[in-house]
């Protein structure tokens, strides 16, 4: 279960120092522990900086050990104080996640869809349209996924989730009876990005399905190849190991 610490924790620190300390957690991969001190943190008199950061500590801890509702809720508050840079990009990110483990799928959609919309640049745009382009597959919408995966190619075919988009693309088509089309990309994956493609499909497939493997795939996503590891949600990749026993919400 998530905790928290005593008040007089919250009264003999510093927030500032208390916030440092979360993120020291954080970056040991001790969730839990990150997790009460960054709500410390906001239990406490702390500046409005020193508190916006505490949030994000606060809805990524939460995240990592899949508690779910208390991540959203921190999430949109970080949200509704610093709407623009990398963080932002990062918890909007981690929002759609967050909205799709909780069965919101079309929600995480539209969240992700905003990622790319509102932070084309950002190392989290492409990766955000091609999950955005599988739930919209998995329910059923072949034109709006066929729609995004365009996009997604468009714009960011040389990176390495551009690879999995042109396999994903394919199947989309020949799911929509557009055969020479899927055929042509077909030939292009086998050609020049061969076991790559098949590599990014099989990641993006298993973060959606398993909890926990999102962290592997975006670090992946947010290398400059395939091969390199990035960071983006990479700060759950690092945590993996010490919540892997935390599968279910019910067991926090």
């Amino acid at each position: 279960m998530i905790g928290a610490p005593t008040s007089s924790v919250a009264r003999a620190v510093r927030p500032a120092a208390l916030l440092a300390q979360a993120q020291a957690e954080m970056a040991k991969g001790d969730v839990h522990r990150a997790h009460q001190l960054a709500e410390a943190v906001l239990r406490s008199g702390a500046p409005k900086d020193v508190r916006t950061r505490a949030l994000l500590v606060a809805a990524d801890a939460a995240y990592a050990l899949q508690s779910y509702r208390p991540a959203a809720a921190r999430y949109r508050q970080f949200l509704s104080k610093q709407d623009e840079g990398p963080e932002a990009a990062h918890a909007a990110m981690a929002l759609g996640w967050v909205e799709f483990r909780e069965g919101a799928r079309e929600r995480a959609r539209r969240s992700w869809i905003g990622v790319a919309n509102k932070f084309p640049g950002d190392s989290r745009a492409p990766l955000a349209l091609a999950l955005a382009a599988e739930v919209a597959s998995q329910s059923g919408d072949l034109k709006g996924a066929h729609v995004l995966l365009d996009r997604l190619i468009a714009r960011y075919a040389t990176t390495p989730v551009g690879a999995g988009a042109r396999l994903s693309r394919s199947i989309i088509l020949l799911r929509r009876n557009q055969e020479d089309d899927a055929v042509r990309d077909l030939d292009l994956v086998v050609r020049t990005l061969g076991t790559m493609a098949i590599e990014a499909r099989v990641m993006l497939t298993e973060a959606l399905a398993v909890p926990g493997a999102e962290g592997r795939l975006a670090a992946r996503a947010a290398g400059t190849s395939w091969a390199n590891g990035g960071v983006s949600l990479d700060r759950f990749a690092r945590s993996e190991e010490h919540t892997s026993e935390l599968q279910s919400p019910c067991n926090l």
